[in-house]
């Protein structure tokens, strides 16, 4: 076994990220590979909220920068856990479909109108690969 170093959290994810990737045939664009390295890096460092996260979606009417901000982090943290936990939460009551469905729901309200009707789901492709 050998010992792997890495000059940042960030840097070890995207060497992370990369090999997923590739196993699971998925293209990514550049800035989707640097919002995921992020993402993981800020959660790396950070505790998950203790706050139930449906609850967190239905109490995101607020002015619209605080809902906006409720949307991503909900958002953010259902991907975390389903892309991280995945495994453990077949065994759990709530599975991995709530959280994809959790974090779907809430990236998509998070966006302008003008968007949702245009932006396709990756829904199909996160499932598939989830179930491999």
């Amino acid at each position: 076994m050998s010992l792997t170093t890495h000059t940042s959290v960030e840097a070890f994810f995207q060497e992370i990220l990369a090999g997923a990737l590739d196993r699971q045939g998925v293209a990514a664009s550049e800035p989707t590979e640097f919002y995921l390295v992020g993402l993981l890096g800020e959660y790396a460092r950070a505790r998950l909220p203790d706050h139930a996260l449906s609850l967190r979606l239905v109490e995101s009417q607020a002015d619209a920068g605080e809902r906006v901000r409720a949307l991503k982090e909900v958002g953010d943290t259902t991907l975390y856990v389903a892309g991280f936990f995945a495994d453990s939460l077949q065994r759990k009551l709530v599975g991995v479909d709530y959280y994809m469905d959790l974090g779907q729901a809430a990236y998509h309200a998070s966006r302008p109108r003008r968007w949702r009707r245009s932006t396709p789901s990756c829904r199909g492709s996160s499932r598939a690969s989830s179930r491999s």
